[in-house]
């Protein structure tokens, strides 16, 4: 049960979306690598996600992941609607909702209801910082934090780097993506 908070929670946080009328923006795709320590293993894999803004404030998002440590393998799908505040030129409140769905090896599958309220900056034009708070409900809730980097190479492409701490895991992912 624990996995899927933190698969989850993973999922939400590497696709917090941007907006782009602030230099931080929203609408992008991205792919990348994940690691999470969890009951004194380390699961490694993959992940993908994309958001879109639909209005000036609210924005979808949606992600799967697959961490594995031989023989268990743990699969994630995720989806969530978000809200923006902008609270000065290029920094953004951002609350997130969702639902997710994790399937581990031999087990049955779990569902969640993962939360989280945070802010993200653009510091420069390059840059984006983001930092939030992180819930999931279940059965055995999970709470922490996370934070975030993207650099924008380009116009069109960028990295990020992802931290996360819950209850009982942490967790990282690093990869690309594209703006759109």
């Amino acid at each position: 049960m624990k996995k899927l908070f933190v698969i989850t929670s993973m999922a939400l946080l590497t696709t917090t979306a941007f907006a782009a009328d602030s230099g931080i923006d929203y609408n992008e795709i991205s792919a990348g690598y994940a690691s999470m320590d969890l009951d004194s293993k380390t699961y490694t894999g993959y992940g993908i996600s994309a958001a879109y803004l639909l209005t000036e404030n609210f924005f979808v998002l949606g992600s799967y992941g697959s961490l594995e440590k031989s023989p268990t393998t743990i699969a994630s799908t995720s989806g969530a609607v978000g809200y923006r505040m902008p609270l000065a030129t290029s920094t953004d409140l951002v609350a997130t909702i969702g639902y997710g769905y994790t399937t581990i090896t031999s087990q049955a599958h779990q569902d969640s209801y993962p939360m989280s309220l945070g802010v993200r900056s653009a510091v420069t034009p390059e840059i984006d910082l983001g930092a939030n708070l992180i819930y999931v409900e279940s059965d055995d809730a999970q709470s922490g934090f996370g934070a975030s980097i993207k650099y924008k190479i380009n116009s069109n492409m960028f990295v990020r780097g992802d931290y996360k701490s819950l209850t009982d895991s942490t967790q990282y992912s690093i990869g690309v993506g594209f703006k759109f």
